[in-house]
């Protein structure tokens, strides 16, 4: 990642991926959509998928607390 300062603002930064973290978000795009697919979930509705995430959402944060 590589901080740029604001023009408009230099107490602030602008925060920009860099060519490896580009890179990096590929390969963990391309491992999420394997798992989607091996697990079954790119047959699933975009409803069930709110559900879930809703779920996985709430178990993070009792684990979390």
């Amino acid at each position: 990642m590589e901080r740029i300062i604001n023009k408009d603002n230099r107490r602030k930064y602008i925060l920009k991926l860099t060519k490896k973290g580009e890179e990096v978000i590929s390969v963990l795009k391309r491992e999420a959509d394997h798992w989607h697919n091996a697990v079954g979930l790119a047959e699933v509705s975009e409803e069930t998928m709110d559900v879930i995430r809703a779920v996985a959402r709430k178990s993070y944060n009792l684990v979390n607390e």
